[in-house]
């Protein structure tokens, strides 16, 4: 930005020579700037991390310049959405890209004070102890003075804490309905569930299995999908269950379900009138991230879905 300001006037056979020169015009007012945490000091994997940037400028006669706001964020960290006001553009704020970048549409006037909220999330998978410094910039185009020009602040450290595993299974009859006596020599078919219960402060699996144990002497119908149908085993080889993909585009805090079936008969020759049916299902997995040992849950309490009642009339 520039403006003409007269030098001086020469006077010459009677005539007035105005002579011009052009000068930078640079933006005078001071800005301020902070950033500060609101949410806890303590955030495990997965949980949101919430920031807000306060802005102003000081000045009654001039302004502060263009705006631009930038925050790289630490490796452990990820951007999901950024709250800005009216006038105000916001380059880059999501998980695809660490750095933040929100931009002023027009000029940071004198008297302008502005809040912009941040949220972010402690990447699925950061070691617990880590701590995550985060420090971003206000910068403005041509200040006065270079320290006017580029202003840092930092917010308080977030330590990562401890995570666990966060798995169950379910199991329950799907056919016949849970309310009516199963016939004798009909097919009854089960739905088995394998789930994440959320995806804040839990840890990914390696080499899962899930394995339905039934009573010998039933006969298996349908194996649907089942990796392995021994005796009177089924299992299922679920592999690794990485929560980033199982969570990719869904609610962390939602949980998440790898959902198998099968059917089964017992004939009434095996298996009389009134006897009670137990079947037991059971997942083992390597928690990864350096927990020691591995999972095991079972289910096989006759006051669950996974015991069945045979009373045929």
């Amino acid at each position: 930005m520039y403006k003409k300001i007269p030098l001086m006037r020469l006077g010459a056979c009677g005539a007035g020579i105005l002579l011009l020169s052009s000068q930078a015009a640079y933006a005078s007012g001071t800005q301020t700037f902070t950033k500060e945490l609101l949410t806890a000091a303590s955030a495990k994997p997965g949980e949101t991390v919430k920031y807000r940037f306060k802005l102003a400028c000081s000045s009654l006669t001039s302004d502060c310049g263009n705006l631009t706001l930038e925050d790289t964020l630490p490796t452990g960290l990820e951007a999901l959405s950024c709250v800005v006001p009216s006038g105000f553009t916001t380059v880059s704020c999501d998980a695809s890209n660490p750095v933040i970048k929100v931009t002023k549409n027009d000029v940071f006037n004198g008297g302008d004070s502005f809040i912009i909220e941040v949220n972010t999330r402690v990447k699925l998978g950061t070691a617990a102890g880590t701590l995550l410094a985060n420090t971003a910039t206000s910068l403005i185009t041509s200040p006065d003075t270079p320290e006017n020009g580029s202003l840092p602040s930092t917010a308080s450290e977030v330590t990562v804490s401890a995570s666990a595993p966060n798995w169950s299974i379910t199991k329950a009859r799907i056919s016949p309905a849970t309310n009516l006596k199963p016939a004798p020599d009909t097919d009854v078919s089960y739905q088995v569930n394998f789930c994440s219960n959320t995806a804040v402060g839990n840890v990914s699996l390696a080499g899962v299995v899930l394995k339905d144990v039934f009573p010998a002497g039933a006969v298996v119908v349908n194996a649907g999908d089942a990796t392995t149908v021994s005796g009177n085993e089924m299992s299922w080889d679920l592999g690794n269950q990485d929560l980033a993909t199982l969570y990719a585009g869904k609610d962390y805090n939602s949980q998440n379900c790898i959902v198998k079936a099968y059917t089964l008969r017992y004939p009434v020759a095996t298996f009389p009138i009134n006897t009670s049916i137990t079947n037991t299902l059971s997942a083992t997995g390597t928690p990864e991230g350096g927990h020691k040992g591995r999972l095991v849950l079972m289910r096989s309490s006759p006051k669950l879905s996974v015991s069945q009642l045979l009373a045929w009339d």
